[in-house]
């Protein structure tokens, strides 16, 4: 199985072919319709423009499509949660909720509210959890609902105090 970062990129790699052939069909199109019309229904000065602009629009959306394609592999493989300071948390409110969905069926999910310490200093934070299995989300429930801890990680200049 492909991981989702090839996934972006040839992604982006094929939507750029597709505008490229799309632009060479429509051009190679455009000659063969002048070549069977007796005379011209544009001006040459015209079919000119419009030529470089379909060019412009194919070139611009091809290059965008890899320069996004990059930047989405970049920021997929960049680990955030190693780069930030972890803290231990504990849960203030728990939440369960299940959902029946049209195509996926039953979905199960966690809101928890959780408070942890940083340099003395007490701060809160939020977070709901998706699983499809209720059991799998009771147990977790009963562990943090017992004093367990949850690891999270926490931006070292965006965190916000609980009072």
């Amino acid at each position: 199985m492909l991981s989702p970062s090839m996934l972006i990129l040839g992604g982006a790699v094929g939507l750029g072919v597709m505008l490229l052939i799309i632009g060479l069909v429509f051009e190679r199109r455009q000659k063969l319709s002048l070549k069977r019309a007796d005379k011209p229904v544009r001006s040459r000065l015209y079919e000119h423009e419009m030529r470089g602009h379909r060019n412009s629009f194919i070139w611009t959306g091809s290059i965008t499509a890899l320069l996004v394609a990059v930047a989405l592999l970049e920021w997929s493989t960049f680990d955030f949660a190693m780069q930030w300071p972890s803290a231990n948390a504990y849960a203030s409110h728990l939440d369960r909720f299940e959902a029946m969905g049209r195509r996926t069926g039953w979905s199960y999910s966690l809101d928890v509210e959780y408070y942890y310490d940083v340099t003395d200093d007490r701060y809160s934070g939020s977070a709901r959890f998706g699983y499809d299995d209720e059991a799998i989300r009771d147990q977790i429930y009963t562990q943090l609902n017992g004093g367990g801890v949850l690891q999270i990680w926490y931006h070292p200049c965006s965190v916000h105090q609980f009072r």
